[in-house]
């Protein structure tokens, strides 16, 4: 089962509960899930944000539109998807930009659609932040161009100063980029292979860098190629 529309049903927080804890862990390929008019409040989504949730990691549209979902239920869902590495890109009823704080995203996001902070938060999952400098708008920016797969730009670099230059340089193109930081450096790859990509040369060919890689238990949910994972 990928696809499950459930909109307009009243399940309500008892449903959703019964969703969260017996259905959703029995269906892990699903993609679309449409809760809309089923007059959940917070008990149900904060069931279905601990419960439900983290075992969709699949799921690519979530739709919450209708429900009496308030502050508590909203701030959980927020919580569980900077929590949980997901394929989230749109979420429906709820403005994810209101609970940044719940996300551990900058105040540059405020006013963001939620297209825009699912795709930054999945970044923020695929390779870590502890190895990124200052992790702000402009850092959120950079990498969203990799994901969009933004060819290469021309560029002086005397004027990487300026923040419009900058900000249509795909993230790891600059020198200031790349992580120098042994311990950042092992930490991020133990947890994301792929973290390879932000560190320094002399660090990429460190033996013991490339043994953590290469054991990261973020292998066994994901390819990684150490030609992919380098600039070129």
């Amino acid at each position: 089962l990928t696809s499950l529309d459930l909109g307009g049903n009243s399940i309500g927080d008892e449903g959703a509960q019964a969703l969260a804890t017996q259905g959703l862990p029995k269906v892990p390929l699903l993609t679309s899930l449409n809760l809309s008019y089923n007059s959940i409040r917070d008990e149900g989504a904060q069931a279905l944000a601990a419960q439900g949730l983290p075992h969709v990691t699949q799921l690519t549209t979530l739709d919450l539109s209708g429900n009496a979902i308030g502050l508590f239920g909203a701030k959980a869902l927020a919580s569980s998807l900077s929590a949980t590495p997901h394929s989230l890109q749109d979420v429906g009823g709820i403005n994810l930009d209101k609970y940044l704080a719940e996300m551990r995203l900058p105040r540059e996001f405020a006013g963001k659609s939620n297209r825009e902070i699912l795709r930054t938060i999945r970044h923020m999952h695929m390779y870590g932040i502890g190895i990124l400098p200052e992790w702000n708008g402009e850092v959120a920016s950079r990498l969203a161009l990799i994901e969009d797969n933004s060819p290469g730009v021309e560029y002086n670099e005397l004027g990487t100063s300026d923040p419009g230059v900058r900000s249509k340089i795909p993230y790891g193109r600059l020198p200031g980029d790349l992580c120098d930081d042994r311990v950042k450096v092992l930490a991020a790859v133990k947890e994301r292979a792929v973290a390879l990509k932000y560190a320094s040369p002399s660090l990429r060919a460190d033996r013991e860098v490339i043994l953590a890689a290469i054991e990261s238990t973020g292998n066994r949910y994901e390819f990684w190629d150490s030609k992919a994972a380098m600039w070129k």
